[in-house]
C-alpha cells in the first residue's frame, strides 16, 4: 500500500484563530520515519529551533462520505514528548535524530530476526514459544 507522504513544508499557525504566531516549518533531513524539521517564525525570520518527529501512517479512512486516502502523517500537539520532540539547537537536533534512527533500525533487525524464527512479534504479553516436534 502506498502512502501519500507528509509535506515537508507547511506554515502552523498555533491556534488556528490568527497570524500572530505563524510559524513555518521545513523538512531538513529524513532517514526511514525520522525526520527533522525546522522552525522559522513567519514574521522576523528568525529560526526558533527545530522539531525531530517520528512519522505516522494510517491506512486511509471515510469521514461521513468522503473517503480519505492512506497517508504519512506529522505528529499532532498531544504527540509532543512522545513521537516528538522540539529543540533549541541543531547540534541536540542531530544527536536525537540519530539515537532515534538507531534505535528504529535495530527494531528492525529484531523484527527480521523474530520473523525468521518464527516467533510473532508486537503481540501483547509474553513472547509465544517455539514448539519443537520430534
Amino acid at each position: 500500500m502506498t502512502h501519500k507522504p507528509v509535506k515537508t513544508e507547511f506554515r502552523w499557525t498555533g491556534d488556528g484563530f490568527g497570524d500572530s504566531n505563524a510559524r513555518n516549518i521545513k523538512q531538513l533531513v529524513r532517514e526511514g520515519d525520522i525526520a527533522i524539521y525546522e522552525r522559522t517564525a513567519e514574521k522576523t525570520g528568525h529560526v526558533d529551533g527545530y522539531e525531530v518527529v517520528k512519522i505516522g501512517r494510517h491506512n486511509g479512512y471515510t469521514l461521513g462520505k468522503q473517503r480519505v486516502e492512506p497517508a504519512e502523517t506529522y505528529p499532532g500537539a498531544t504527540a509532543f514528548g512522545k513521537q516528538a520532540f522540539f529543540v533549541p539547537t541543531i547540534e541536540r537536533a542531530k544527536t536525537m535524530f540519530k539515537a532515534w534512527v538507531l534505535e528504529e533500525q535495530a527494531k528492525a533487525a529484531q523484527e527480521a530476526v523474530a520473523l525468521a524464527s518464527g516467533i510473532v512479534s508486537k503481540k501483547r504479553g509474553r513472547p509465544a514459544k517455539v514448539k519443537v516436534t520430534a
